[in-house]
């Protein structure tokens, strides 16, 4: 009922700028609190030679569209809510909305994703690559096995996300593999997976890193609908593509494979070359995009029971390979490299 009534408060807000005002304006006199992680999550965004009262404004509307419009602080910035309409504002879907939708998956189904090592087991045919789980101190001879096999890997911990607690251990580590195993123990359960080789087409935009591809589907009436794409890549001596991790993002057509937005950043700055390659971004072409689209279709029907899932994918010369499926894809990514909302393609995807 509480949530019920929230909603409907909310609602009242959207549509009434004065109870929007109201509702501001109550907060900052009693509930000073609140504003206090806003500030700190829009730093980055504001000019230090704002005046005092023009950033409180600023921080008013902020809040505003966090309590009232479910946004992210930093998706005002990064979509230019400013600069919009109330009609325009509400094509848009923010963080906590998006959240609200991927929550509708039972947790026993979406935890398969979320677990890095189930995942594998589910869609090996998939990952061209070994992958092996360490738990305990029992996976230490499993563990020496690989290493002789792989003298370069990839460790990440088994529910890691945007990036973290990934960590690629090289050929000439100095430390023996008894080392390293003893380091992972004080990760946690992680996997150990076989380095992936991407084809030169994909490296050329960032070599340190696998470069990826997300792409999201819906899996309606039989068929995986696909709600958008992006490309992404990493910067400088990263081993991550990640946005959250300092990456590249740009919008890529589904249909065609073309990149269609120049790169953008998670602080909202943007690229039309890759600053280490120069390689450009907006108007190139993803290599062997019609592959890529086939081997989407067969990895949703393993799982039809996850409706709505992020595929990240990365070219080999072999061909495209999995590398994780996420079951709370972002929507911020590609929001923002259009600049439009993609409200209209959701509600018609999922019939709301």
């Amino acid at each position: 009922m509480l949530h019920d009534m929230k909603n409907q408060v909310r609602q009242l807000a959207q549509n009434h700028p004065l109870v929007r005002k109201a509702i501001v304006q109550a907060a900052y006199l009693f509930h000073r609190s609140a504003f206090a992680p806003i500030a700190r999550m829009i730093q980055g965004f504001v000019p230090e030679s704002m005046d005092k009262a023009s950033y409180t404004r600023l921080l008013k509307e902020v809040y505003a569209c966090t309590v009232v419009d479910r946004f992210l602080p930093q998706e005002y910035f990064l979509f230019h809510l400013a600069e919009r309409t109330a009609a325009e504002r509400k094509t848009f879907i923010g963080y906590y909305e998006r959240r609200e939708i991927c929550n509708l998956t039972p947790k026993a189904v979406w935890m398969k994703l979320t677990d890095k090592f189930q995942a594998y087991q589910l869609f090996r045919p998939f990952y061209g690559r070994e992958m092996i789980e360490i738990k305990g101190e029992a996976d230490r001879e499993t563990f020496l096995a690989f290493c002789r096999t792989h003298p370069d890997y990839m460790v990440k911990v088994l529910r890691g996300t945007k990036g973290k607690g990934i960590y690629k251990i090289d050929a000439d580590e100095t430390r023996t593999p008894e080392q390293v195993f003893d380091w992972m123990l004080g990760l946690g359960d992680c996997v150990v997976e076989e380095c992936i080789r991407q084809s030169a087409e994909m490296a050329a935009y960032h070599a340190q890193s696998v470069n990826t591809i997300r792409i999201v589907t819906f899996w309606k009436e039989n068929r995986a609908e696909i709600l958008f794409a992006v490309f992404r890549m990493g910067v400088g001596g990263t081993v991550v593509d990640n946005a959250g991790a300092g990456g590249i993002i740009a919008a890529v057509d589904p249909e065609t494979g073309t990149v269609m937005s120049c790169g953008y950043r998670e602080d909202g700055t943007t690229d039309e070359i890759h600053p280490d390659t120069g390689v450009s971004i907006e108007g190139s072409k993803i290599p062997r995009w019609d592959e890529l689209r086939e081997t989407v279709e067969q990895l949703v029907q393993i799982m039809p029971e996850q409706p709505l899932v992020g595929w990240d994918l990365a070219l080999t010369d072999a061909g495209w390979v999995m590398i994780e499926g996420n079951q709370h894809p972002s929507f911020t990514g590609i929001q923002m490299c259009t600049q439009r909302g993609i409200r209209e393609r959701v509600d018609e995807v999922f019939g709301r």
